[in-house]
């Protein structure tokens, strides 16, 4: 952020020119991995389905973006729900070096992904009403602090609106500190609640081997997904023995009628306290922390939220724009193992020679174990959440690559009226594995809803690939 930041000042800054500042314009993380605003119904979850029934075998419904959107009643979402792909461990050498940990890691996905009974749903549907709360004084929140640290601008000889505003960087820092993304309140925002419990959703996928005692069955996740969303003290008798600090009485102090609504609507947490208590929270947030999870319409909900037309008229961005890597997701633990054994880089092993030998230098290398099994663990985890049906259901049965999940990506943030151009190869779209079930009609609808500007060329060859179509 802080090197986009010297670029676009270096590209801004000119005789009798104004310094901007990028305070909310610039965020960093994971753009593929992290939730979204959408959506099961409450029929897909319920005991009594078949397994291939379940919610986890098709792709959610979203919130339409918008102030007049509002989540379909009997509807509950979706990073409050578990999914098979989480911490799914497959690699055989992890299971020979772990088997204790993977046996345990089966048993608890295998319950962590019953159906639910009608008293969880209840409870969840109950927590998506906190989200829907929090979620509104989010965007809120993030229109006004936006606005606050806009400053009037005149640029490319448009009509002056009068004398330009300028505020101080400190100012600006101070509001954004204090109010949205809460860095130096002791009070968690709306928006970093929501991140957490979006982090500890993510944190599951990516789940350590080493911490596998601290997964939560399914009335801890409930109940610390209370604690994080409502504020108060869940309806059962789980819970710390003190809850009191957990909930603190200062905010932003630039806003106090919406601060004041945040307490009466939403209750206030103190997020330091909540860490301190629940070490499976705090880890959650930690694994958030290191692989960045990036929730688009969380990050930037007023844009999402705001329906003006000089916005948006739909919600999300106008231009997206990408070079993304053209890689497969594959494992890479010949670099891993070289670190520890510089040799088997060095004289060019095979990876056929690699593999006879990384038992050998896991055992007798010290950290060398602890290293590779962090890495397949990220490695898996990202697999499994590319490869899931309900987070990229448009390239069900394509083999995963980057530069594809970039593109079903950029058409959920732009708008109706949006334009995406991605610089990358064209096998998406004749892929022999690709399409089927409802995959070719999903990607035609996505390129007649968002207007693509495609050649008759590829797009008649998108189509004569598609025998169903």
């Amino acid at each position: 952020v802080e090197l986009a930041e010297i670029s676009l000042w270096l590209n801004c800054i000119g005789k009798d020119g104004h310094v901007p500042w990028f305070g909310f314009q610039l965020q960093a993380g994971d753009s593929l991995v992290g939730a979204r605003r959408q959506v099961y119904g409450v029929e897909d979850i319920r005991i009594g389905k078949k397994r291939d029934e379940l919610w986890f075998n098709s792709a959610p419904e979203r919130v339409t973006p918008g102030p007049a959107a509002k989540r379909p009643v009997g509807t509950v979402y979706h990073f409050l729900l578990p999914d098979p792909g989480m911490a799914n461990y497959k690699d055989k050498f992890v299971e020979n070096l772990e088997p204790d940990k993977i046996r345990a890691i089966r048993e608890w996905r295998k319950d962590f992904c019953k159906p639910f009974s009608e008293k969880d749903i209840k409870t969840m549907e109950s927590l998506s009403d906190a989200v829907d709360h929090l979620w509104a004084l989010h965007s809120e929140q993030l229109a006004r602090d936006r606005s606050a640290t806009q400053d009037s601008v005149r640029v490319w000889g448009a009509e002056s609106t009068g004398r330009e505003q300028h505020t101080s960087n400190r100012w600006k820092e101070q509001i954004r500190g204090q109010g949205v993304f809460g860095t130096e309140s002791r009070v968690s925002s709306p928006f970093r609640r929501l991140k957490l419990i979006m982090d500890y959703w993510c944190a599951l996928w990516f789940w350590p081997l080493d911490d596998f005692e601290l997964l939560p069955n399914r009335d801890e996740f409930l109940n610390e997904a209370w604690f994080v969303l409502r504020g108060d003290v869940p309806p059962t008798d789980v819970g710390p023995a003190e809850t009191g600090r957990l909930f603190g009485v200062e905010y932003a102090n630039h806003a106090s009628e919406l601060t004041s609504r945040i307490r009466k609507e939403a209750g206030l947490l103190e997020l330091d306290s909540l860490l301190e208590t629940f070490p499976r929270i705090a880890l959650a947030d930690g694994i958030g922390r290191e692989r960045r999870f990036h929730h688009w319409e969380l990050a930037f909900a007023d844009l999402f939220y705001d329906n003006r037309q000089y916005i948006s008229v739909h919600g999300g961005f106008d231009v997206v724009l990408g070079n993304p890597p053209w890689i497969k997701v594959e494992r890479k633990e010949n670099e891993v193992l070289s670190e520890f054994q510089p040799r088997l880089y060095l004289r060019k092993h095979s990876a056929q020679d690699v593999r006879a030998q990384r038992e050998h230098i896991t055992e007798s290398v010290k950290g060398c174990k602890e290293s590779l099994l962090s890495h397949i663990v990220v490695h898996e985890g990202l697999q499994s959440f590319l490869n899931s049906s309900q987070n990229y259901p448009l390239l069900e049965r394509q083999q995963t690559n980057l530069f594809k999940c970039f593109l079903p990506q950029s058409w959920m943030i732009s708008n109706r009226a949006g334009i995406a151009a991605f610089l990358h190869p064209e096998g998406v779209y004749d892929d022999p594995n690709g399409g089927g079930g409802s995959g070719e009609k999903c990607m035609l609808d996505y390129m007649h809803i968002f207007n693509f500007k495609t050649s008759d060329h590829y797009f008649q060859k998108w189509i004569i690939t598609q025998d169903s179509v």
